[in-house]
């Protein structure tokens, strides 16, 4: 069953919220000119007429309770308001009643009661908000004379032959092999077009804008280029009044076509028909570079050509060699490692896998066989870690590492072991080992085999005299290690 994504525009939900808001803030407006009316509380019963209420005597506005209180909303809602035993001339002259910060809790609370119409507000303010954002109200702005011509039709006036023969153009081409017509500054003109990065400034969308082609004098001087831009900024503003420009740059060319092709690769259109008829050409080498590939090949003689074979045979051949030795470290571990729990299993295979990382790059280097001296000695393990290292269960135990004064030696229970540094004296062109040692807690080395990119990583950090832990470095694990 295929998923199916379902994208939402980020506009909508920016356009619902700024509808909301706009409908509020004139609903809410709108409910200033709402009108308050009472009745008082009199002991004389009050009579009705055509639905009208009729107050039989009078009363002293002071002393006088107010019996019911409404607001009229300019929409035709009548509201009831508590009284919260207000006398009727709180609502005739200057009281806490009639001061804004009760009147505007009051006009609030009547928007949403009036809800009908904040909804059908918050409706069309979002049409037109969306509207805004897909159209631009560019209908309306284009009909003004004063915006003269669109950006597409840039008008192409006459400039004077320049001083000065500055050429400020990009004139980066879509196909470099393309020849280039050379036209004579004192009667040709190069075919050009205005850039514009610019960023909406409602939205914050980026976009790019590009001019119709128009011609200008084959030279023109910085004056004149700037001239040109101004003016076309000018007559493009009806697309430019709601943008902020982050770049402008005119592009000129010495023919229609490069200038018309450029045009379409910034504004990412297609064109089926030039893609369709041109063929890819084959790079053609210069006579230098020809003659500089004849002079490094003949500089190899046939004793380097052959010491350069002998090298990769041999390093082809110890590839082979570690691969078996691998295998049968892997075979032999695992049939050991069935015994174990399973946890004890899985620590056992990482720590196999991990122990050898042999590579199947080959590379051709003229570098002679390294011949690494009988007595060097790549490993100083400090004096906590020197012993045998395993991993058990219990039960069963399973030997893996071992340390001396001065070597690693990788173990294989009853079977073989295997020196690290006899590991680094046979490879053909011998290696080298970067270790990092802090004698209290930790032991790291790398080992690094030359003209190839083989290494090995160890990480080792103690726990105690009997206990420490090594880093499966493929995924960042500590395993458990005790001495055996």
């Amino acid at each position: 069953m295929e998923k199916k994504t379902i994208q939402v525009d980020s506009n909508i939900p920016k356009s619902l919220l700024i509808g909301f808001a706009l409908a509020f803030v004139t609903v809410f407006a709108v409910q200033h000119f709402s009108t308050f009316s009472y009745i008082p509380n009199l002991s004389n019963p009050t009579i009705d007429y055509g639905h009208k209420v009729v107050i039989s005597g009078t009363y002293d506005t002071r002393t006088t309770p107010v019996g019911a209180l409404y607001q009229t909303t300019p929409f035709g809602t009548k509201i009831d308001l508590p009284t919260n035993g207000m006398m009727c001339s709180e609502l005739l002259y200057d009281s806490e009643f009639k001061s804004y910060s009760n009147k505007g809790v009051l006009y609030a609370k009547s928007v949403f009661t009036d809800y009908k119409y904040l909804l059908l507000f918050w409706l069309a303010y979002t049409l037109i908000v969306l509207f805004f954002k897909r159209y631009r109200l560019k209908v309306l702005i284009l009909i003004l004379p004063m915006l003269g011509m669109s950006c597409d039709k840039t008008k192409q006036e006459p400039i004077a032959t320049p001083k000065t023969a500055i050429d400020t153009a990009k004139t980066t081409l879509n196909n470099p092999n393309t020849p280039i017509l050379q036209n004579t500054p004192g009667t040709a003109v190069k075919h050009s077009f205005v850039v514009f990065k610019v960023k909406d400034k409602y939205f914050g969308k980026e976009s790019v804008i590009v001019t119709g082609i128009f011609n200008t004098p084959y030279t023109i001087s910085t004056d004149e280029e700037y001239m040109i831009l101004d003016d076309t900024q000018a007559k493009c503003n009806a697309y430019l009044f709601d943008k902020n420009i982050l770049e402008r740059y005119m592009m000129r060319f010495d023919s229609y076509a490069e200038a018309s092709q450029e045009k379409e690769r910034i504004s990412k259109i297609r064109n089926t028909t030039v893609s369709n008829n041109q063929t890819s050409t084959p790079k053609t080498l210069t006579k230098e570079e020809q003659k500089q590939i004849i002079r490094e090949w003949k500089s190899i003689t046939p004793e380097e050509h052959e010491q350069a074979r002998q090298l990769q045979m041999e390093h082809e051949m110890w590839v082979e060699e570690q691969k078996k030795t691998i295998k049968t470290i892997i075979n032999i571990k695992i049939s050991i490692m069935k015994k174990l729990s399973f946890k004890s299993t899985l620590v056992a295979l990482s720590l196999t896998l991990a122990t050898i990382n042999c590579s199947n790059n080959n590379d051709d280097d003229n570098t002679p066989t390294n011949q690494q001296p009988a007595t060097t000695q790549y490993f100083h393990p400090p004096t906590w870690i020197q012993g045998t290292w395993g991993v058990t269960n219990g039960t069963t135990s399973n030997q893996l590492y071992k340390f001396t004064a001065d070597d690693f030696i990788l173990l294989v229970t009853g079977v073989s072991e295997q020196s690290m540094t006899g590991t680094i004296k046979s490879s053909p062109n011998g290696g080298s080992v970067l270790e990092t040692v802090n004698n209290g807690t930790q032991y790291n080395f790398t080992v690094k085999y030359n003209i190839t990119t083989t290494t090995q990583s160890f990480e080792f950090r103690k726990v105690s005299a009997t206990h420490i832990q090594w880093k499966d470095n493929s995924n960042g694990t500590w395993f458990d290690l005790v001495k055996m």
